[in-house]
């Protein structure tokens, strides 16, 4: 399982973004991809995976296939995302 969370890194919610990626692998031990939109991979992200709203998590297995999608600035609990990882 992948987890990826796409981002602005010079908006509002970078700050909270950063708090998420850096309790999550203190809980987990897995690693979370921040990827910034304002790159080409992170453009081509969000329009592979249809996303309107920032930031997205995106929780994806080994293959690639989406499992889970949470998107806009009201955040997913930690522990929500942890149980797809795991």
């Amino acid at each position: 399982m992948k987890a990826l969370v796409l981002y602005h890194p010079e908006s509002d919610h970078a700050r909270s973004v950063l708090t998420f990626q850096r309790d999550f692998e203190r809980l987990s031990s897995k690693t979370i991809t921040l990827l910034s939109l304002e790159t080409p991979e992170g453009d081509n992200a969000a329009r592979l995976y249809g996303v309107t709203q920032y930031p997205a998590i995106i929780i994806s297995a080994d293959g690639g296939e989406v499992l889970k999608f949470w998107e806009g600035e009201e955040l997913p609990q930690i522990s929500e995302v942890i149980s797809y990882i795991l």
